[in-house]
C-alpha cells in the first residue's frame, strides 16, 4: 500500500490510472494484462459499466481505477460468471484499488466481469488490470 502514498489526481483518468498502476504494479512483481485500459462514463443513479475479465486458476490480480474530478466515489466489483462478487474496493474515493493490501487470486479458470459505478457524482473513469502469474503470487 506504500506505493500509492504520494499519488495525486491530475483530472485525466487515462493518464492517472497508468501512473497509479506503474507506481504499484511492477514494484509488486505484477504485469499489465492488456495494453488497452477499460474506460467509460458512470454516474450516481446510472447503470454500471461492465467489462469482461478472464481469470486463470492460480493467477492473482489487482484492478487500479481512477475517475475524473466529477466523481466522489468510484466503486469497482469483480463478479464471477455466476454473478457472485469475488473482490471489491473498500474505499470511498475517486481512485480505488481492488484489495489494495493484496491481490485477489483465482481458484479456478472463470469468465468474470468487472463492474464500475459511481456512488457520488458523474464522470469519466479508466481502469487497468494487472496480474501475478501462477507460481509467482506473493
Amino acid at each position: 500500500m506504500r506505493c500509492y502514498g504520494n499519488f495525486r489526481l491530475s483530472g485525466e483518468p487515462l493518464h492517472d490510472v497508468t501512473r497509479l498502476a506503474m507506481m504499484c504494479g511492477p514494484s509488486n512483481g505484477m504485469r499489465r494484462l492488456s495494453m488497452e485500459a477499460v474506460t467509460g462514463v458512470v454516474g450516481q443513479g446510472r447503470s454500471e459499466v461492465s467489462a469482461p475479465l478472464s481469470l486463470h486458476r492460480g493467477s492473482c490480480y489487482r484492478v487500479f481505477a481512477v475517475a475524473d474530478r466529477g466523481i466522489g466515489d468510484l466503486d469497482v466489483v469483480i463478479r464471477s460468471s455466476r454473478g457472485v462478487a469475488i473482490a471489491t474496493d473498500a474505499g470511498e474515493d475517486a481512485w480505488p484499488i481492488v484489495q489494495p493490501d493484496r491481490p485477489f487470486c483465482a481458484l479456478d479458470d472463470d469468465e468474470a466481469t468487472l463492474e464500475f459505478s459511481a456512488r457520488k457524482g458523474t464522470g469519466r473513469f479508466a481502469a487497468e488490470v494487472w496480474a501475478l502469474e501462477s507460481g509467482s503470487a506473493r
